[in-house]
């Protein structure tokens, strides 16, 4: 599956990565990935962005549920206003471990093209910062959180 969703990255090429970053952490069950093998070779033939970018968001809600992974953040911006320095500021791994450790230890988290996969340690931590942080601002973005 990974090399036909390889060819299509010129359709949606951040989802793209996103769901190639999760398949170092995860596998897809045989049926739900002959399933959508089949899928994906119709979007090819059809080059048809939109039904591209759907079959791909099932398969990273796919591999969510089957990653180490309990939090997703989405639509962090590559820029913002810090508020200590009042300075706008690449957005990094030091200003999202730096806030969100605020909630709970974080174990393992990456930023792939402004998505944040995240691991608490404690399993009760991601609904509490769910609940707390999801249709917040970050710079002039609203980010989007999931508890996986």
């Amino acid at each position: 599956m990974e090399s036909i969703i390889k060819e299509l990255r010129f359709l949606n090429s951040k989802i793209t990565d996103r769901v190639l970053y999760l398949m170092k952490f995860s596998i897809c069950d045989k049926v739900f990935s002959d399933t959508m093998i089949n899928y994906l070779r119709l979007v090819k033939i059809k080059k048809d962005v939109t039904k591209y970018t759907q079959l791909l968001e099932k398969i990273e809600n796919h591999l969510l549920k089957k990653s180490c992974f309990n939090f997703v953040i989405h639509n962090i911006p590559e820029f913002a206003v810090v508020s200590a320095t009042n300075k706008c500021e690449r957005i990094g791994y030091t200003h999202i471990r730096d806030t969100f450790e605020q909630f709970g230890n974080i174990d393992k988290f990456d930023i792939v093209c402004g998505t944040v996969y995240m691991k608490y340690s404690d399993n009760t931590i991601p609904l509490y910062t769910h609940n707390t942080v999801n249709n917040m601002m970050i710079g002039n973005q609203i980010i989007r959180t999931i508890v996986v």
